[in-house]
């Protein structure tokens, strides 16, 4: 998990926010979120893993991010439902998790588009 999270991190251009969605096991979300702090991320990122069952969804914001008003519980908030889920957490680092798979493309979409990415 930790290796294709690397490998998804090196993929974006890291000179803003970042929005990935993947298929994988619940660990490669906290892997997303621990790559963006091993790197000093400081933008927003939002992350959607799609374990088969469910979307687990993380959310990182660096000073940058936060400065943009973005936040990471914020995000999870306003993002999760979109999906039928929900969560939390603090500024810098929220998670949160949501049923309905089928609105994956949606979910990514908005979050995209929040984040301008």
């Amino acid at each position: 998990a930790a290796r294709k999270a690397d490998a998804l991190i090196a993929d974006q251009i890291l000179t803003g926010n970042m929005v990935i969605s993947t298929e994988g096991p619940a660990a490669l979300l906290q892997e997303l979120l621990n790559g963006c702090k091993k790197i000093h991320f400081t933008h927003a990122a939002f992350f959607i893993v799609d374990d088969g069952d469910k979307l687990h969804l993380g959310a990182l914001c660096g000073k940058d991010g936060n400065d943009a008003g973005h936040g990471a519980g914020n995000l999870i908030k306003d993002l999760a439902p979109i999906a039928g889920g929900k969560g939390g957490g603090k500024p810098d680092m929220a998670r949160g998790a949501a049923s309905d798979r089928d609105k994956s493309a949606e979910l990514l979409a908005a979050a995209k588009a929040k984040l301008g990415v």
